[in-house]
């Protein structure tokens, strides 16, 4: 019999330090063997001032994320950049969001030391991994910084881009 995986108060504690340490400030634990493992299951650690670009999975039917600790908005968007939807997952509150395949989204950190639980289909191929819109910024880009920011107030039917 295989052994269960724990994941402790102190394995999140180490994870968001390295986070902070992070140039993208934000790291990850797989907790999936291997890349083509049929679902691909994963901790993010991140701080407020990251980034994460706009994207879709195209090819997988869902992807579910589960707040473990700290807050976020998870952002939905129809094709041309309109936010749809900003669902915020807060330890008081809401704390997990399963959206379907072709769902532009991004997430938005609301307080120092979040993690969160992503999981989705595999297998993960980084190739086909993810589609990103011409409207977003990508991430790293001389963009990408004032991306965040307005994503960080955008409201429902307010356009990226």
């Amino acid at each position: 019999m295989r052994e269960p995986e724990i994941i402790t108060a102190a394995d999140l504690a180490a994870l968001s330090v390295r986070a902070r340490e992070a140039r993208r400030r934000r790291t990850h634990r797989n907790l999936h063997a291997a890349f083509d493992e049929p679902v691909q299951r994963f901790l993010i650690a991140a701080e407020p001032d990251t980034y994460f670009p706009p994207h879709r999975h195209a090819d997988k039917p869902w992807e579910m994320v589960v707040l473990v600790q700290g807050a976020v908005d998870v952002l939905m968007f129809s094709d041309d950049g309109v936010l749809q939807r900003r669902m915020p997952l807060r330890s008081d509150g809401d704390r997990m969001i399963q959206y379907p395949a072709g769902t532009f989204h991004s997430v938005v950190v609301a307080e120092p030391g979040t993690v969160v639980l992503e999981i989705k289909e595999g297998p993960y191929v980084a190739e086909r991994d993810k589609q990103m819109p011409p409207w977003g910024a990508d991430e790293g880009s001389p963009e990408a910084s004032a991306r965040l920011e307005r994503l960080k107030v955008l409201q429902p039917g307010d356009r990226l881009g």
